[in-house]
């Protein structure tokens, strides 16, 4: 498979080129991404579907389609119940290790596999783990005091998950520092033109995420009709069950829709951190200028990827 063509990641962006360039990476790598995405960050989510549907075969179903569990359940039900709240809680930070760990093998001169992503994934867990829980406990601070704090912390910090691939600090305070350091002018003085841009892109990509998730709503309003219909006409315990299938299927693909809009801001997170690092450091125009005159096109990996 040949490697999709690179973009030029470090360079100045306007919010139009930070978006329009998030959907070109999608696009080029589309089908890898989403490889790695369903191994890594999709895979819990369908063994808990089928956890729920083996817990469902065993309960009793009676003619109304209501589920008697007996006491002999309950366990189960509660093990399902923390694993459902701990995949809430880790999916987040799975699917940026996910999608960050690809974006930094795609800026270096290796060839692409699914098991250099998972090691890279998997080393930066508990980095990005530390991360979250910090800034979940500074966001939670600010929002004690008052709603504007809570947004401008927010807002503020919110490329922090993306430095540990590109800026690595040696300190959890340095990726705090870091991220206010973006956001400063040469005289290392808050500039508040930078935060304005980056409160315009996060908006502008919520809408975005909104009508994809509007869209998966819609299909949700559809299959809740059919599942009605089908719970009219049949009361049988297989009919009952099939319908439990296809509830935990459905919930399973909106799930994994989830991550696709989680991963469309994660990269627009992304392409405007390398737009603010340039701004300070030049990072792209000293090696536009090093490498003038040579190719800057690298050479097509035509190797197939390991999948």
């Amino acid at each position: 498979m040949k490697r999709p063509p690179q973009l030029e990641l470090y360079r100045i962006r306007e919010i139009y080129e930070v978006i329009n360039d998030t959907f070109a990476f999608l696009r080029q790598h589309f089908n890898r991404l989403s490889y790695c995405l369903l191994l890594f960050a999709g895979s819990p989510v369908l063994l808990l579907v089928l956890a729920e549907m083996a817990l469902y075969s065993r309960v009793d179903v009676t003619g109304l389609g209501l589920h008697s569990f007996t006491q002999a359940d309950t366990p189960a039900q509660l093990l399902l119940a923390v694993l459902l709240m701990l995949v809430a809680l880790l999916e987040p930070v799975l699917v940026a290790a996910t999608v960050y760990q690809y974006l930094w093998m795609t800026t270096q001169s290796i060839s692409f596999s699914v098991e250099a992503v998972g090691r890279g994934v998997w080393q930066k867990m508990p980095l990005l783990l530390a991360l979250t829980v910090a800034y979940g406990i500074g966001l939670l601070l600010s929002a004690l005091c008052l709603l504007l704090p809570a947004v401008f912390f927010s807002i503020s910090y919110a490329m922090i998950l993306v430095m540990p691939f590109f800026s690595p600090q040696p300190t959890l305070w340095g990726y705090f520092q870091f991220s206010t350091y973006l956001l400063s002018n040469k005289s290392a003085t808050f500039e508040p033109a930078k935060w304005v841009k980056l409160f315009i892109l996060l908006f502008t990509i919520f809408i975005i995420s909104f009508l994809f998730s509007y869209l998966l709503q819609v299909f949700a309003f559809l299959a809740r009709v059919f599942i009605l219909m089908f719970d009219v006409s049949n009361t049988t315990r297989s009919a009952n069950y099939s319908n439990q299938i296809f509830w935990s299927i459905y919930r399973a693909l909106l799930f994994l829709g989830g991550i696709w809009v989680s991963a469309i801001t994660l990269l627009a997170l992304a392409f405007q951190y390398f737009s603010f690092v340039e701004q300070k450091k030049a990072i792209g125009l000293l090696w536009r200028i090093e490498n003038l005159g040579k190719s800057t096109i690298f050479e097509e990996d035509e190797e197939e990827a390991t999948y």
